[in-house]
């Protein structure tokens, strides 16, 4: 995966990435310590964005789903690079990509499929953003 930009809308770091192999494009924002979704995973998160979140982890600590006895919980993963972003903070990232069935994966295209490019993942960005927004400032979780 490789960083395609890095911005700040608001108070949020916003990250966006390429798969390097199959070159799909995925969005990423951050959410500092205080902020209600911070520590969350992915499904926890009342967030309406393209595909569903897919990602959360820390910049440093991944949570990964496994199952055990049929109960959903977390393996923590350390990672040595940050990931998406270096804050230098303790920053909670939260990010979706553009995989899904009905997106044109470049390494793996499908008639039909729709290319999600830059412009539509900064779109989905701004709207998870706005989510954040609302959930940090307390009118509701989404």
């Amino acid at each position: 995966m490789s960083e395609v930009a890095f911005y700040v809308a608001g108070d949020f770091p916003c990250s966006i990435w390429k798969h390097d192999s199959l070159g799909h494009l995925c969005g990423y924002i951050g959410v500092p310590k205080l902020h209600p979704w911070h520590g969350l995973n992915y499904d926890d998160i009342p967030a309406d964005v393209h595909g569903g979140l897919t990602h959360t982890g820390s910049e440093k600590v991944l949570l990964k789903p496994k199952w055990i006895d049929g109960h959903k919980e977390y393996e923590e993963i350390i990672r040595d690079n940050a990931f998406p972003h270096d804050t230098g903070g303790d920053t909670w990232w939260m990010g979706f990509d553009c995989a899904h069935l009905g997106d044109l994966v470049p390494g793996s295209p499908s008639p039909g499929d729709v290319y999600r490019d830059e412009d539509y993942v900064r779109g989905e960005i701004e709207s998870l953003v706005r989510q954040a927004a609302a959930a940090y400032n307390g009118r509701g979780d989404s």
